[in-house]
């Protein structure tokens, strides 16, 4: 996974590009019908954005926030479920409950 974070006082940004691979594989004394293996592989980026509105909230900045990612399937995942990509972007409002 390689992370990329940049935090200043008017904004935030972050972003994360992973690579997955997973090997599965039966094991111990099953029958014939259960034993198998299977690998999964996938590659995502995400990012966030957050800012504050300018506005307070009890008693700290409200923030609005951005967020994106897009995720691609390898192997046997690719097409299993009808689709070889999956996407996503968001928005909305954080609240600091802290203070």
């Amino acid at each position: 996974m390689l992370d990329y974070e940049r935090y200043r006082d008017d904004y935030e940004i972050d972003v994360e590009l992973r690579y997955t691979l997973i090997h599965l594989q039966s094991f111990g004394d099953t029958t014939e019908y259960f034993k198998g293996s299977s690998e999964t592989n996938s590659a995502n980026i995400w990012a966030r954005w957050r800012a504050p509105t300018g506005a307070d909230f009890l008693q700290r900045p409200l923030r609005y926030v951005l967020e994106s990612s897009f995720t691609t399937f390898f192997g046997p995942q690719r097409g299993a479920l009808g689709f070889d990509n999956l996407a996503s972007v968001g928005a909305g409002l954080e609240l600091d409950s802290s203070a």
